[in-house]
């Protein structure tokens, strides 16, 4: 003779399942798992509960292998896209970096042209870094500051590029400052002023020099960044920076004083002199290219270009900083 078939209430299926009693009301709701009166209470039937639980393995099996397939689609368009790049930049030079001097150098450079064409590549020192060190450029500017040594990209670029000689030379020097609303109605001095004079701030993205200026300074000077308004709030340029100032958005933020196009509405207030330098590979130091950019940056006609665009200090431009060798 046939036996009855358990059936299991609410609450011992939601003890199965492992979820609340409401959730079991909501799965029957939806007919996902079907259910019965037995008066004026529900019941499931036992066999029920089991369809429901393996329907619910297969599932998520299907979606675990959708996911894995998702993911290998992601790295197979990357990887394809990362090989048209590297087919593209093959035989050519890419600079990195966000400086208008950068595109004079490659402009110089171009002239010769049996070198190889010598490409652009616009972001901050730290992605710069990165992409050197996987070869997706050549060249990149920084102006990274490690205030423990008081030091300049070297240290910085040789942790980043961990096992790989690396050769530092010098662009120019530039002055870092704070942009503020003209007259200086908050009356920021210095780095202390961010947290005391409740002065709401408009942040550089991570990565960028002034973004590291700023997060290495209120470190040295103990300043909690928390005490600071609008930390968080960032975007990707110098020029952003000063038009969320000029427009009221901000009270301060930090940047080079050439990159001010409003000097009728912004101030500058200076701050730190930073040097600005390129890296490369010392692997490719012999290279004609190589040999090329460094005679480059020798030339007086080239500096006083530099000079005409962008008023730095170039005295010690071309001077090899550092030359990190196996």
């Amino acid at each position: 003779m046939k036996t009855d078939k358990k059936l299991l209430s609410p609450l011992e299926v939601a003890e199965i399942l492992s979820i609340s009693k409401k959730t079991v009301y909501e799965i029957i709701k939806r007919n996902e798992l079907k259910a019965f009166k037995v008066g004026n209470k529900f019941r499931i039937d036992q066999d029920e509960v089991e369809r429901y639980i393996g329907k619910k393995d297969d599932s998520q099996i299907d979606n675990d292998l959708k996911e894995k397939q998702s993911r290998e689609t992601v790295l197979e368009e990357k990887n394809i896209l990362n090989k048209i790049y590297r087919n593209y930049i093959d035989n050519k030079i890419v600079i990195c970096g966000q400086d208008v001097i950068l595109d004079i150098l490659a402009k110089y450079m171009n002239r010769y042209k049996d070198e190889g064409k010598v490409l652009r590549l616009y972001d901050n020192s730290f992605n710069g870094l990165c992409a050197l060190y996987n070869d997706d450029v050549h060249v990149t500017a920084s102006h990274i500051w490690n205030c423990d040594l008081d030091e300049y990209n070297a240290d910085f670029a040789s942790r980043v590029l961990i096992g790989t000689p690396i050769t530092v030379v010098t662009l120019c020097h530039r002055m870092q400052g704070f942009y503020v609303l003209k007259g200086n109605p908050k009356m920021i001095t210095g780095w202390a002023s961010l947290a005391k004079r409740k002065a709401r701030i408009i942040n550089r993205e991570l990565g960028s020099g002034s973004r590291i200026l700023l997060d290495q300074s209120i470190r040295k000077y103990n300043i909690d960044k928390n005490m600071i308004i609008g930390y968080s709030d960032y975007v990707n340029s110098a020029g952003e920076v000063v038009n969320r100032i000029r427009m009221g958005q901000a009270d301060v933020g930090i940047g080079l004083k050439c990159d001010i196009n409003c000097p009728e509405k912004v101030d500058f207030i200076p701050l730190h002199e930073e040097r600005y330098d390129l890296i490369f590979k010392s692997e490719n130091l012999e290279k004609p290219q190589f040999k090329r950019l460094l005679k480059i940056l020798s030339m007086n006609e080239f500096k006083d270009e530099c000079v005409s665009i962008r008023n730095y200090d170039y005295s010690e431009m071309g001077n090899i900083v550092k030359k990190f060798q196996k």
